[in-house]
């Protein structure tokens, strides 16, 4: 009789325990369910472009605040409606275009699951220019207080752009004249804005308007040399220590053209042709060069000579 009592309590009791812990452990694991963790995007609190104005080809630094309550590492990708842009993770260096106008910044934060937008904006103003000279030739002469000629010098045309006059140089031989007056980079950020027209019919035809070094250095501190003769056909452009070449197309024989040469605030120099950049230099310090002349130059030989007109040397806004 006991072995028959004993054999049925001992599997009831296994039973209860059992039971017990299922009760402990919240039943067969098969039935728990877990919450997936929420991601929260990031926040873009500013987008701070400075300065907010510059002037042409100026620089800004755009900086970006966003925070990711999560603690997620952020990556910023940057879009600029002018110019371009250099990211530097929540920061950016921004070089606007050498054009007015307002451009805008767009910033893209994200988490890597998600993303937040912001903006920022920038007004390129047109740089205030003073005068330093001017000449057009309308007087008929080569002005003896603005100018010293040299070689075969420069000689008066009577076909000028949209006026009665222009100038041109040598005469079957090279001639050239150079400006009274001496100036410094340190005193002035030049800009040259002039008008030329050139002809390649000849292997003697050419034209150049230059900042050139004292006289008997020859050297060349910023300026442009058309060459359009025949065998050449080529535009040189200098810089400081700089030089390039570019080709003349022939089609641009006997028109008018309008160059400007500009040194812009980061130190470049930027050549236009009818509105155009054709060519931009690398940072030169200009300060470390001594004074200079404007010089322009030429030589010409036969028909249809190259004429330059309502020649141009500013002070850009924002020179010492």
């Amino acid at each position: 009789m006991r072995r028959t009592v004993k054999s049925k309590v001992y599997p009831l009791m296994v039973s209860l325990l059992l039971v017990a812990l299922l009760i402990a452990t919240g039943g067969c694991s098969k039935d728990k369910t877990t919450t997936p963790a929420v991601n929260h995007p990031p926040v873009v609190a500013s987008v701070t472009v400075s300065p907010s104005s510059v002037a042409y080809g100026g620089s800004a630094t755009v900086t970006v605040s966003a925070t990711d309550q999560d603690g997620d590492a952020l990556t910023y990708t940057y879009t600029v409606t002018g110019g371009s842009i250099a990211p530097a993770g929540a920061s950016a260096t921004w070089t606007l275009p050498s054009s007015a106008g307002n451009f805008v910044v767009n910033v893209s934060v994200s988490d890597g699951k998600a993303t937040a937008q912001g903006t920022g904006g920038c007004m390129v103003v047109q740089p205030t220019d003073s005068l330093v000279i001017w000449e057009d030739w309308e007087s008929g002469s080569i002005n003896a207080t603005k100018w010293t000629q040299h070689g075969a010098g420069a000689h008066i045309s009577n076909d000028g752009y949209q006026s009665s006059h222009s100038v041109y140089f040598g005469s079957s031989n090279w001639g050239d004249v150079k400006s009274n007056i001496s100036y410094s980079f340190s005193d002035i950020k030049p800009k040259l804005d002039f008008w030329a027209r050139t002809n390649g019919s000849s292997d003697a035809n050419n034209l150049g308007i230059s900042l050139e070094g004292p006289t008997g250095t020859s050297q060349t501190y910023l300026g442009i040399y058309i060459r359009p003769e025949a065998s050449l056909r080529k535009i040189e452009c200098s810089a400081g220590s700089q030089n390039t070449i570019v080709p003349y197309p022939l089609s641009e024989d006997n028109t008018w053209h309008h160059y400007n040469i500009v040194v812009n605030d980061d130190g470049t120099a930027s050549f236009y042709k009818d509105g155009s950049i054709f060519w931009q230099s690398s940072p030169v310090t200009w300060a470390s060069l001594t004074t200079w002349q404007l010089r322009l130059s030429g030589y010409n030989y036969g028909a249809n000579i190259p004429v330059l007109d309502n020649v141009a040397l500013y002070n850009r806004s924002g020179a010492k």
